[in-house]
């Protein structure tokens, strides 16, 4: 757990040093990293995309990292969250890290991806496009071509 904890804790300064999230979790709990988006400084607090565009984007490069409103009486804050297991390396924390600093950069330049709600989902058309077939192994037969 020991091990957990310091990738976790790694992880917690790496996503601090993006300047754009406030940590909510406790260090040394639980081996997780849940952060939300931080207010902006002199701004008006109000950002062109959501955590469940970060989410979406990061989903893109292959990272799955959940984004959900909390609970009653707390469902105005929305937050990422990612799960630090055993095989999640520091040089993972690295490269998911330098993922979400990117989407970030990208997500502050053009904003999200999609039109009107910022939580949408890619359409059936979207996720087949972008999920070329696969080739089944010979001899598999499928009765309808979908895996």
């Amino acid at each position: 757990m020991e091990g957990l904890d310091g990738t976790a804790s790694y992880l917690t300064k790496a996503v601090e040093a993006i300047g754009r999230f406030e940590i909510l979790s406790k260090p040394r709990t639980v081996p997780l990293v849940c952060f939300r988006m931080a207010e902006e400084a002199g701004g008006n607090g109000h950002r062109p995309y959501t955590v469940f565009d970060i989410s979406a984007h990061l989903r893109q490069r292959g990272w799955i990292v959940p984004a959900y409103s909390l609970a009653p009486n707390a469902e105005h804050i929305s937050v990422l969250r990612v799960v630090v297991k055993e095989n999640f390396s520091r040089d993972m924390a690295d490269l998911l890290a330098e993922d979400l600093a990117r989407t970030v950069e990208h997500l502050e330049q053009h904003g999200p991806s999609h039109q009107g709600a910022t939580n949408a989902r890619p359409g059936p058309a979207r996720i087949t496009a972008a999920a070329p077939a696969r080739p089944h192994p010979k001899g598999h037969k499928s009765a309808r071509g979908v895996c």
